[in-house]
């Protein structure tokens, strides 16, 4: 609930932006993830979790003690 002076909730569609500009979108994903794939951009993974231990990763994100990407593993290695 919004309570107090000075506080609004705002929302926003960006459907109608997205339907415009589909085709540039799609290839820039395509080129984000042909960027990635190569290994000329690189995603930090600070740990790795099992799925089961989803209520700790919430613990360390909320207390700021990541670094990198936190991944949720929902398969058993």
């Amino acid at each position: 609930a919004l309570v107090g002076p000075n506080q609004s909730l705002v929302g926003f569609h960006l459907g109608g932006w997205f339907a415009e500009r589909m085709p540039a979108a799609a290839d820039a994903l395509g080129l984000l993830v042909g960027l990635v794939a190569s290994g000329a951009v690189r995603v930090p993974i600070g740990a790795k979790l099992p799925l089961a231990d989803a209520a700790e990763a919430h613990r360390r994100l909320e207390a700021r003690a990541t670094t990198g990407k936190l991944v949720l593993r929902p398969w058993a290695d």
